[in-house]
């Protein structure tokens, strides 16, 4: 809370995320990609993860059982262990 982002910051970047849209241009994505997501996640809904799993046909899709947005750090070890698995 010590570097609590202020109301407008956050109403520009939730702006941003609105209205960005990558749909036509995501089948260009060809190498392999790893999609992490926390099924708890308030900010980005875990069903994102899902139709981007299905829209890249390299994609491996990892989901963290309770994890919330931050779920990188709420499971640092299990998501660590899978990043360095993923680029070997």
């Amino acid at each position: 809370m010590r570097y609590y982002q202020p109301a407008d910051a956050f109403l520009r970047q939730y702006s941003a995320c609105r209205k960005h849209d990558t749909v036509a241009r995501i089948s260009r994505i060809t190498q392999p990609t790893l999609i992490m997501t926390g099924d708890d996640d308030p900010l980005v809904p875990p069903e994102n993860s899902f139709i981007l799993k299905e829209l890249l046909p390299h994609a491996q899709l990892s989901v963290f059982p309770k994890g919330r947005h931050c779920f990188f750090m709420e499971f640092a070890d299990r998501f660590n262990e899978e990043v360095v698995d993923f680029f070997r």
